[in-house]
């Protein structure tokens, strides 16, 4: 990093500023309405090679010049099991103009979908924090 003149808080703040999605507001005409989002997350191993993280001297310096890029997990110190058995931990983040209960939705088909081919699945998940937004207001 060194010798392309890039420090640690240069790939921070790039990584920050080019890997979020906002909602950015929404604009009104007399017979449509369009909510508007800012979405300039990173999908791919290869979006986030080729992030700029600076220029220098004319010359851009991306991510992929100055780190190795791969797919992996954000900490590999977690070890994660459910009723005594090695399970997975999966969080799933709603984006701001998505309706949560048509994604929890579309995640349980997947999940069935998915338990039902692979063998030895059994339970696709065990805490749906959607069932508390489904539950009925009562009146006191």
């Amino acid at each position: 990093m060194a010798a392309h003149g890039v420090t640690a808080t240069d790939v921070s703040n790039a990584l920050s500023v080019n890997n979020f999605i906002s909602a950015a507001g929404r604009t009104q005409g007399q017979m449509v309405t369009v909510d508007i989002t800012a979405a300039t997350g990173l999908h791919t191993v290869n979006e986030f090679r080729d992030l700029v993280i600076k220029s220098v001297n004319g010359a851009i310096v991306r991510l992929g010049d100055i780190a190795n890029v791969t797919l992996g997990a954000e900490n590999y110190d977690v070890a994660v099991r459910f009723d005594g058995k090695s399970a997975v931990f999966m969080s799933i983040k709603v984006a701001p103009n998505a309706n949560l209960l048509s994604v929890a939705n579309n995640i349980r088909k997947v999940f069935r979908h998915r338990a039902s081919v692979a063998s030895g699945s059994q339970r696709p998940y065990c805490f749906d924090a959607t069932d508390y937004v489904n539950i009925p207001l009562k009146r006191w």
